[in-house]
């Protein structure tokens, strides 16, 4: 499979060298590569980069795209790519939950083909463990804990952590910490060894009713004192499952994951061990309310919803109702002005009356609409 990249996650870098070492896949063409640009040169030369990604959508060679970026240039291009039917692979990388329920719709109605790219989804020694927890044979699950750490930029003196890393890195742990604790509903974030924006790590604690808590927590560590790659390459984490009668661990090894099953967009199998777009859809919520919880230091409550044409009619219909009102004020007002400050015909401004609340009345006809927004199949 000729595949493109579109962004500049660094997390992504494990993927890129298991496909430079494929015999299957092959990486032609890298759009908007950003921080990644002087890595893939160095070490991914025979990519083509470019920061035209609509060149992606000309070239018919490029039989999938992976998207790994959160800038909005590489978000636009994706909505774009998507509304052509370009195939997309979704590589986990923050809470842009907008932007997952519009390709929702664009899924609906160009039909694309949208995959989620959840690596250790693909770890066999994850879903052994799964397998472990659901046999019994740990007891009652009593607490999940997740340390991963990354290496810091070089340029630091002390490692920390930048203000997206733990959005960048949390993704795709999130995911897990779901598909093995449950569908946590409550999420607490929150930083230590603040300087600037900047911290030394960060913690975020997934709870839910009668689910055992999870504990996330990302640190920062130096740099290694010669490095070729992305410090994203250096992430290690640590996951330790307690229950009643035992407890299990894991370390990262990214020789484990099979990332060949990851492009196998048809595969039954696939789609199983992989999760649907439901997951990436609570997956981004979930990284977007730990964002919330730094910013208002409080527990976030998620209140999932179903993605659909129907609920996005409706938040779209709202911001739009509000403009009408405003604008139906401002007529009226207006109106008001002119007929006690001029001689104006009585017909005139029974006219003029009218059209100041046609708006309205036109938007309260709008409503009727939601009965043919039909729900999405995600």
């Amino acid at each position: 499979m000729n595949l493109a990249l579109l962004g500049d996650d660094p997390t992504i870098w494990p993927l890129l060298m298991a496909v430079s070492r494929s015999n299957v896949h092959r990486l032609t063409v890298a759009a908007l590569p950003g921080r990644l640009a002087t890595d893939l040169s160095a070490r991914l030369p025979q990519v083509r980069q470019t920061d035209r990604w609509d060149q992606l959508l000309v070239d018919g060679s490029i039989e999938a795209v992976i998207v790994a970026g959160r800038s909005d240039a590489a978000l636009e291009a994706a909505r774009r790519l998507a509304s052509e039917g370009k195939p997309l692979l979704l590589w986990p990388h923050g809470g842009e939950t907008a932007f997952a329920y519009e390709l929702s719709l664009v899924r609906d109605d160009a039909k694309a083909p949208l995959v989620p790219l959840f690596p250790l989804r693909f770890d066999p020694a994850i879903s052994a463990l799964k397998d472990r927890i659901v046999a019994g044979e740990l007891g009652r699950i009593l607490h999940f804990q997740w340390e991963r750490r990354i290496a810091a930029e070089p340029s630091l003196s002390v490692p920390l952590l930048r203000p997206e890393d733990m959005e960048e890195q949390l993704a795709g742990d999130a995911d897990i910490l779901r598909a093995l604790g449950g569908n946590y509903d409550r999420v607490t974030a929150l930083r230590t060894g603040v300087v600037d924006d900047r911290a030394s790590s960060a913690t975020v604690t997934l709870s839910g009713d009668n689910l055992p808590e999870a504990t996330w927590q990302l640190s920062a560590v130096a740099a290694p004192s010669a490095t070729t790659g992305s410090p994203a390459a250096s992430a290690q984490w640590t996951l330790t499952v307690v229950g009643t009668t035992g407890r299990a661990s894991l370390t990262s090894d990214d020789s484990r994951i099979d990332f060949d099953k990851l492009f196998r967009m048809e595969a039954p199998e696939a789609k199983a061990v992989g999760g649907g777009w439901g997951d990436l859809l609570r997956v981004c919520e979930t990284v977007d309310a730990a964002r919330r919880s730094l910013k208002r230091r409080r527990t976030i409550d998620l209140h999932f919803e179903t993605a659909s044409e129907r609920s996005q009619f409706k938040t779209q219909m709202t911001a739009i109702g509000c403009g009408v009102l405003f604008l139906t004020l401002l007529l009226v007002g207006a109106v008001m002005l002119v007929g006690s400050a001029f001689d104006v015909p009585p017909a005139v401004m029974r006219i003029a009356r009218v059209v100041a609340f046609a708006p309205l009345f036109v938007f309260l006809a709008l409503q009727l609409l939601i009965v043919v927004a039909r729900p999405s199949s995600a």
